[in-house]
């Protein structure tokens, strides 16, 4: 691959995008911007202050996302944004993680779309559910509706923009890492980097994004502050592990039969199995899994 490259990474919160991004900011040839919708109040998903979590807990300004940087950004709008970072790092790849679908209908430009890859990330609905209740005390609809809206709007999107794309499972990611990102490294056309494997070793300015996959970065992992404590547990699971090498599977025993009934019910459950099945889930095997534990 020549030239220049845009990776947008859509997917629901708790995929897995974070981490997919901040080990691609390993490369060579990749930098990793975040979440650039956290630039834009305007945006419904944005947030008003956007801030680098590594130089955060470095108790630093960052040298990238400087106020007049973010200003910047946000007067050039959401089409520009991938261009500026790139100006500003100097990679020709950029990473854009802000995951959300409706990101890509703000930000796309069709004089790029032939120089960008909508890398679709999904962890199964069921799991998803149980961090989505743990954050934010959601409803299991609420849950499946949330998932359904996500992955198909991704879907939908690429297709009617014909736009390239490439699907990851966070589970396939989880286990090994270095099979799924020579996967995706393949498909876009760049060599392969062994240093994405030890990405925390690489410098990165990045906005936003989920405090675990920041905890292989020594300097997180000792000086990170977090609102609940109930965060700062699930941030510190992550430190203790190895990259790559685990199995996602804290959701197993945490629905109870309630739950998993309610995330089949009615046609958002019909289309959470299609979805399901297109993605490279089967539903049914998730159910058992969960029931096995769910059962008194």
């Amino acid at each position: 691959m020549t030239g220049l490259l845009d990776l947008l990474i859509i997917g629901s919160p708790y995929s897995g995008s974070t981490l997919l991004a901040n080990a691609l900011n390993g490369h060579r040839l990749i930098a990793n911007a975040g979440e650039l919708s956290a630039c834009f109040p305007q945006f419904e998903l944005g947030v008003q202050n956007p801030f680098c979590p590594l130089c955060a807990a470095r108790r630093q300004p960052c040298k990238v996302w400087t106020p007049d940087f973010i200003e910047s950004m946000r007067l050039a709008g959401p089409r520009r944004a991938r261009a500026l970072f790139r100006r500003a790092v100097g990679r020709p790849v950029v990473v854009d993680s802000s995951k959300f679908p409706e990101w890509l209908d703000v930000s796309w430009e069709a004089s790029t779309l032939a120089k960008t890859v909508v890398v679709i990330i999904s962890r199964n609905p069921f799991a998803y559910h149980v961090s989505n209740r743990r954050r934010v005390a959601a409803a299991p609809g609420t849950s499946a509706a949330e998932w359904v809206h996500c992955y198909a709007s991704a879907l939908e999107w690429v297709k009617v923009h014909r736009a390239g794309h490439y699907l990851i499972r966070y589970e396939d990611f989880a286990v090994d890492p270095e099979r799924v990102l020579a996967g995706l490294m393949e498909h876009v056309g760049l060599p392969w980097d062994p240093a994405m494997l030890r990405f925390w070793k690489n410098p990165m300015h990045a906005l936003n994004g989920n405090a675990g996959a920041y905890m292989w970065y020594p300097e997180f992992e000792r000086r990170a502050e977090f609102e609940r404590p109930e965060d700062a547990s699930v941030a510190q699971g992550y430190a203790e592990r190895v990259f790559g090498g685990w199995s996602d599977e804290k959701w197993i025993g945490a629905l109870d039969q309630r739950e998993i009934e309610m995330m089949q019910a009615g046609k958002i459950g019909g289309r959470l199995r299609q979805l399901c099945a297109v993605l490279g889930y089967d539903v049914d095997f998730l159910v058992e899994r969960a029931e096995c534990s769910a059962r008194p």
